[in-house]
């Protein structure tokens, strides 16, 4: 073997090492995403049952704003969300019975979307996996 498959052949190691890198990433991102909106989903399906969507509008708007979220957030702008968020759950309010009957079925869903995106992430890993293999035997064969 001489030095450039070897560099070539090194090359081909260490983009596949940081293909499958990146792609585990994403995927933990992608988990992280897919439980936080099914953990938050579920909280709220329990809020709903319980009746307290309302509640929840009152508790958020009074929230006070944190000393160091000023120089990231706007004070107006933080104001304006929270009443943004009371309005919102005031017409969804509105909406509950057929949250009711949705919610039961989100949670699943958030899942089922999950397992998709996991099944397409893995497949375009291993596509350009193949791709780089392939890529370099072409360069070792020319």
């Amino acid at each position: 073997m001489d030095s450039t498959a070897i560099a070539v052949s090194l090359i081909e190691t260490l983009m596949k090492i940081a293909l499958w890198i990146i792609t585990c990433m994403l995927a933990l991102l992608w988990t992280g995403g897919a439980l936080i909106s099914a953990n938050l989903t579920s909280w709220f399906a329990g809020r709903v049952a319980a009746g307290d969507l309302a509640n929840v509008g009152r508790d958020a708007t009074p929230w006070p704003q944190p000393e160091w979220l000023p120089p990231w957030i706007d004070p107006a702008a933080l104001q304006l969300f929270q009443q943004w968020l009371l309005e919102g759950l005031r017409a969804l309010d509105a909406l509950l019975p057929i949250f009711s009957s949705m919610l039961g079925w989100m949670v699943p869903l958030i899942w089922l979307c999950w397992g998709f995106g996991l099944i397409v992430l893995l497949a375009g890993a291993g596509l350009l996996h193949w791709l780089i293999a392939r890529n370099t035997a072409a360069h070792h064969a020319g």
